[in-house]
């Protein structure tokens, strides 16, 4: 477990180092093709798939963060391996051009270097980091202080592992004669002699160059050359007309006849809603969708005193917020999750005023939870995060809690004009987060958006709803 909070940037710098590196080839004796897949991490939240290739000698890797979009990619050099044991050889992270340009690095990589061990049969990934002892001693302190260890701890390991969903053995494809086609252009042709191909790998959105390969391996398609389109991938899809779960979102109840609300993008999409009150399944009907203001309005035959107040005034600049809801329900427990935080700020991104900013962590499946102030009082509907491998990619620095929730006005209006009336609850008495949780839990649902197999490729494939869509491939 880590130490700090420290401890935790320090493990978001040493796992986008990872994601950068780019190093060389040694020739070694031929192994299988590996294709490590969906690596996840308990402590970061990011999808690696791992790809080991025999001829070049390297780890080529692909990393998505959770709503499915390409974070980075790269390789790193083979050290050592047998039929289950891969290993890497130590990388200096002074070699690493972009890791060096973090914002938040503070000369931690100066000091560091970096190991990886995969294990086939296990079907995990383990990295190991080491920080060795700086001999400027400004450099020391700073270390000591950002990683919460004395001198003596040096050289400092670190490890972390992800676990794999599956570990693929491909071999390794022997080439075949082709009869020469004067209807064709030499270098479109394919032969017995050819030592590469290019290959478009879905998984990495990109063409690659693949040694000594007579056709593409796995899931990757054969193009002409380097600057040839991409092909089109259109995924496979075997519906036969049922209605399945495509996506776990929030809701909470804001009435005793049973309205719950969430966000348009958890409910808009579904043909019909459920959720699950002390172990017996409800249906919800669909009342009415906000698709500029991400709100949703759902209905059951649940007759419940506990159903939350609304704060119709908004929330106040810097007062506390406790956020609920269902996040990552198939890697966590399906138990609701409390995130404790304060108000950042009045409005959101491109200063939407129909918004707040909130600083409480909100991770897929939170969203339309609510974002509760002090006094019980529903100050917001958690919508969304800034995402952190967007930043990173995009401005090479780290966002840390900036997140929104739609402004507990612009929930009041829409309730009104759908003729639901809601209680404001009193505002003068401040709960501690034990009471808080005993109020929000029981008015907090899962809820689960049904819909067809087909609908769930087009939604996928357009990206919109990754943050509350369930992982069925």
């Amino acid at each position: 477990m880590l130490k700090s909070w420290g401890m935790k940037k320090f493990l978001a710098i040493i796992v986008l180092s990872l994601l950068w590196c780019n190093t060389g080839y040694t020739e070694l004796k031929p192994i299988y093709n590996l294709n490590f897949e969906k690596c996840r991490s308990k402590e970061v939240s990011t999808i690696l798939t791992a790809w080991v290739d025999r001829n070049r000698q390297s780890i080529f890797y692909t990393a998505k963060n959770l709503k499915g979009d390409e974070f980075f990619s790269g390789h790193v050099e083979i050290d050592k391996y047998d039929e289950n044991y891969i290993s890497t050889k130590e990388i200096d992270y002074l070699s690493i051009t972009p890791a060096n340009k973090l914002k938040s690095r503070k000369k931690i990589e100066d000091y560091m270097f970096l190991k990886l061990t995969l294990l086939k049969n296990e079907k995990r990934i383990i990295e190991e980091h080491i920080v060795k002892k700086p001999t400027n001693k400004k450099d020391l302190k700073k270390l000591n202080k950002f990683l919460n260890i004395n001198d003596s701890n040096y050289p400092y390991k670190l490890h972390s592992q992800l676990s794999c969903d599956s570990v693929v053995v491909i071999k390794d494809p022997k080439p075949k004669a082709v009869a020469k086609n004067p209807g064709k252009k030499p270098d479109d042709l394919p032969s017995s002699n050819v030592n590469h191909v290019y290959c478009y790998n879905p998984d990495m959105d990109k063409i690659i160059k693949m040694e000594s390969y007579s056709k593409c391996p796995g899931k990757m398609i054969r193009v002409k050359g380097p600057n040839s389109p991409k092909p089109t991938v259109k995924p496979k899809i075997v519906d036969d007309g049922r209605i399945i779960k495509i996506g776990s979102g929030t809701g909470f109840i804001v009435s005793k006849e049973g309205h719950i609300v969430s966000n348009n993008h958890v409910v808009g999409v579904c043909k019909k809603v459920i959720t699950n009150i002390e172990g017996k399944e409800i249906n919800l009907d669909i009342i009415a969708t906000d698709k500029v203001n991400d709100l949703g309005l759902i209905k059951g035959n649940i007759n419940s005193s506990n159903y939350l107040s609304l704060k119709k005034d908004g929330a106040e600049l810097g007062e506390d917020i406790v956020a609920f809801g269902y996040p990552l329900t198939q890697q966590l427990s399906d138990s609701v999750k409390l995130t404790k935080g304060i108000v950042s700020s009045l409005s959101g991104m491109e200063n939407n005023y129909s918004q707040i900013q909130i600083d409480a962590a909100i991770q897929p499946g939170n969203s339309g939870g609510p974002v509760i102030n002090m006094s019980g009082q529903v100050v917001g509907v958690a919508s969304s995060g800034l995402s952190k491998m967007y930043m990173a990619k995009k401005a090479q620095y780290i966002p840390e809690n900036v997140n929104f929730a739609v402004a507990s006005p612009t929930l009041y209006t829409f309730l009104k004009a759908n003729k639901v009336s809601v209680s404001s609850g009193p505002s003068f008495r401040s709960f501690s987060t034990k009471e808080l949780a005993k109020i929000g839990t029981p008015a907090t649902l899962q809820l689960f958006c049904m819909n067809t197999k087909t609908e769930y490729a087009k939604l996928k494939q357009a990206k919109t709803h990754s943050d509350m869509l369930l992982d069925l491939d």
